[in-house]
């Protein structure tokens, strides 16, 4: 029994949306132009995220290296992002930024969240 075999079909164009910071569009890298390299070292970034992010009690220390941790990640993705827009950044910017190089869709609070309690 013969199986067709499809040809490999490879696209050149890359597509890359923005994330704004104080205004300013920075390109988000595709995750199919990055190297094996590139991918291999976010990968562990991210592991160590959701090692940290799996901390019943994080303590001060644990939450600096987070951000330092989701700085790193968010300077490989981010294009062109000056060192100066990366140090403000608070943890809430750069874990947002992650997810969305992810694909995880933004937490929209639910009605609970946002029903007033009387």
């Amino acid at each position: 029994m013969s199986v067709e075999k499809k040809p490999l079909n490879l696209d050149t164009f890359v597509s890359r949306h923005a994330v704004v910071i104080d205004g300013h569009s920075y390109l988000v890298r595709n995750q199919h132009e990055l190297s094996v390299i590139t991918l291999r070292r976010l990968q562990k970034l991210g592991e160590r995220i959701d090692a940290i992010e799996a901390i019943a009690e994080p303590t001060a220390e644990n939450e600096a290296e987070y951000l330092s941790v989701t700085r790193e990640f968010v300077a490989a993705v981010l294009i062109d992002l000056p060192s100066e827009v990366l140090r403000k950044l608070e943890i809430g910017h750069t874990a947002a930024i992650v997810l969305d190089f992810l694909g995880v869709p933004p937490q929209v609070p639910g009605p609970a969240a946002t029903t007033p309690i009387r």
